[in-house]
C-alpha cells in the first residue's frame, strides 16, 4: 500500500451543474492522485501539471487548502520515518513536494 490514497471525485451539486463548477475539493483529490501515481518518484510530477490544476478549479496553491497540502507532506514525513534509514535522494524528494505544494521548507 502506498503513501497516497487514490480517491474518486466528488460529484457536482445540482448548482455546480448549473454553473458549470467543479467541486473545489476535487482540487486536493486530483492532486492526491497525482502524488499517488508517481509515488515512486515525485519529481517526475512538473510544475506545470499541479498548475493546470490550480487553473481547473480556479485555486490559488499558496493560499488554498494549506492544511490538506501540509498533511500530504506530512504523510510522506511519516512514510520516511518509519524506514531505518533515509537516503538522500528521499529527503530531495521531501523537498521538492513542499516546493511543488508551495509549503516552507
Amino acid at each position: 500500500m502506498g503513501v497516497f490514497e487514490k480517491r474518486e471525485l466528488q460529484k457536482q451539486s445540482f448548482f455546480q451543474r448549473l454553473l458549470k463548477k467543479q467541486p473545489k475539493e476535487n482540487f486536493i483529490i486530483e492532486l492526491e492522485n497525482l502524488l499517488s501515481e508517481n509515488e515512486e518518484d515525485l519529481t517526475r510530477i512538473d510544475l506545470f501539471k499541479v498548475s493546470a490544476l490550480t487553473l481547473s478549479y480556479k485555486v490559488r496553491m499558496e493560499t488554498s487548502f494549506e492544511n490538506e497540502r501540509k498533511e500530504l507532506v506530512a504523510k510522506y514525513k511519516r512514510n520516511l520515518e518509519s524506514e531505518e534509514s533515509v537516503s538522500e535522494e528521499e529527503k530531495n524528494r521531501l523537498l521538492y513536494l513542499k516546493s511543488l505544494l508551495c509549503l516552507p521548507e
